[in-house]
């Protein structure tokens, strides 16, 4: 395999020009150590900045989903809480707020995929960043599981959009993921 020697992307053997910056790949060589180091640089800080962005809209949902579970107490006089979400052509009534006991496990997901995102990126030893950005995916696609044990009703909301809010930390996350585990593979 070779390297192209202005962008540094990896090369077919067979290429005349590199694909993503149309140089000639005639003079292709391998690629100087300190461009791969930055080109893993680079990947493991789009990864913390998404791992932080989906930190905080994880929180924002937590904080929210933390008010109505303790401290909203529902209509004056009525007793029990009710939470209606509507559109313009569709209302719905989610039957409640989300399971205590998994809403706990989701938010302690939420803050352990956090933790893990910042020892990735923080880290020194590929290896190590290699194996943390495997269980970085692990723990968001368990994080997905757990929210939908968390919100059962959560695909209801989705159909009056407001539900989606719950995806986009997860996505973020996913690609967080494998810019992670981009950055800690041995170029």
């Amino acid at each position: 395999m070779k390297y192209c020697s202005k962008c540094g992307n990896e090369l077919l053997d067979e290429a005349v020009i590199c694909p993503k910056c149309g140089c000639a790949a005639g003079g292709a060589e391998q690629v100087p150590d300190k461009l791969i180091a930055d080109k893993r640089r680079s990947h493991l800080s789009a990864g913390l900045i998404l791992n932080n962005i989906a930190a905080i809209g994880s929180a924002v949902i937590a904080a929210v989903f933390t008010y109505l579970l303790f401290f909203d107490k529902g209509e004056p006089g009525s007793g029990h809480q009710h939470v209606e979400v509507s559109s313009d052509a569709i209302t719905f009534d989610p039957g409640g707020l989300p399971s205590k006991g998994w809403f706990f496990v989701w938010v302690a997901l939420m803050v352990a995929i956090f933790v893990v995102g910042i020892l990735i990126a923080k880290g020194k030893q590929q290896q190590i960043q290699q194996v943390l950005g495997y269980v970085y995916v692990v723990l968001t696609i368990a994080s997905l599981i757990v929210m939908h044990l968390a919100f059962p009703n959560i695909l209801y909301l989705v159909m009056c959009i407001w539900g989606l809010i719950f995806y986009v930390p997860v996505l973020l996350q996913i690609i967080a993921g494998v810019k992670f585990l981009q950055g800690a593979h041995k170029g």
